[in-house]
């Protein structure tokens, strides 16, 4: 056999179809595994190469359609109705309808669990529309199980919201952008920067800035680190406890406005006698506090773009090596902290308001 073979000569060797071939090297779940498989083993051992810029054609041409008959991706979601969309979810369907509309898509919401529809009815009624492609929103609960049978979609998930089973995912850095928060606010000279985490976003971001934050205080990045904060709700009676206990100058935080009600019941003031910066939730036009812009319409484009690369691949299923895609996120200033290095020093971290403010 020769070093490397064409597409036609491994139909010869097969005795197969020059479609069949071609079909069976994209994966398209139509034809049989086995000689999806033959032809695959083939492929390799012959040395057949795929002409990439002919591969980039097709892909095109599978979205290049009228655009009244623009294929549908389906978003998996636990919202019934748009209307109970919240800002930060609505900006993530306007995000994903965007970048999937520059691939020839178009996405449509369909809820896990609307009334009367089970997982086995869901996963007929997105076969029967034809759909190929499904997103799951991060609106799911942190660990959530999907039943759906995934054998007859692409699919992927925007951060880590579904455990069972595992999917491709798009998510922001949280390693590395709190990190980068960490320094920002050891340069405004923050020394004793706390970080609380509310409502499973630790665990939906993969633990990533609770690691970030014990690298920083191993390495001494933080001057005076403090037991970090996790709470199952936001803000409340645990988080006062914990501010009155260990006293903060700086809380890094992965939502900031769970911790605005309980500062201000201890008579510490955002910006003023303590700072306060978000690991990853500034959103420009929409909130209004110091930290990471995660830049979500990057990571949920991210999230589009895994699903189509997996249609042009006819790759289907769960898949045996989950991808993942982190996009960084870049500081951003605000009025909930300012350069403290000027102010005076003193040896007590109850520096950050009087002792009795923060008497029960």
């Amino acid at each position: 056999m020769p070093q490397t073979a064409s597409m036609r000569d491994l139909a010869k060797a097969l005795n197969l179809s020059l479609s069949t071939v071609s079909r069976a090297l994209r994966n398209d779940i139509n034809i049989s595994l086995e000689n999806r498989e033959r032809c695959q083993r083939a492929a390799r051992e012959m040395g057949y190469e795929a002409d990439a810029s002919c591969a980039r054609a097709y892909a095109q041409l599978r979205v290049k359609r009228v655009h009244k008959e623009r294929p549908v991706l389906g978003l998996i979601t636990s919202f019934e109705r748009e209307d109970q969309w919240h800002s930060y979810y609505a900006q993530f369907v306007r995000h994903v309808r965007a970048r999937a509309a520059q691939l020839g898509y178009k996405v449509e919401p369909f809820p896990i669990k609307a009334p009367g529809i089970s997982s086995r009815r869901l996963t007929t009624i997105l076969s029967a529309r034809g759909i190929e492609g499904l997103i799951i929103g991060p609106d799911l609960p942190s660990g959530s199980h999907l039943s759906l049978d995934f054998s007859h979609f692409a699919s992927a998930m925007c951060c880590n919201i579904v455990w069972r089973p595992r999917l491709h995912r798009a998510e922001p850095h949280s390693h590395q952008n709190t990190l980068v928060a960490i320094r920002h606010l050891r340069k405004l000279g923050y020394r004793r920067i706390g970080f609380a985490s509310f409502a499973g976003n630790h665990r939906s971001c993969g633990h990533q800035s609770e690691s970030a934050y014990y690298y920083a205080a191993a390495t001494g990045i933080i001057r005076e680190p403090i037991p970090v904060h996790i709470g199952k709700s936001f803000g409340g009676c645990e988080f006062i406890k914990w501010v009155k206990e260990f006293r903060p100058d700086a809380v890094l935080s992965s939502h900031p406005e769970a911790t605005f009600g309980g500062l201000e019941s201890l008579g510490l003031l955002p910006g003023e006698n303590i700072g306060v910066a978000s690991t990853g939730g500034v959103v420009p036009g929409l909130t209004n506090w110091a930290g990471i812009n995660n830049h979500p319409d990057r990571v949920d484009g991210a999230v589009v773009e895994l699903v189509v690369d997996q249609i042009n691949r006819n790759e289907r299923g769960v898949p045996e090596h989950p991808r993942v895609v982190m996009v960084e996120g870049s500081w951003m200033n605000g009025p909930t902290v300012r350069d403290v290095r000027n102010r005076e020093v003193q040896e007590t971290p109850t520096r950050i308001a009087k002792p009795r403010r923060l008497s029960s």
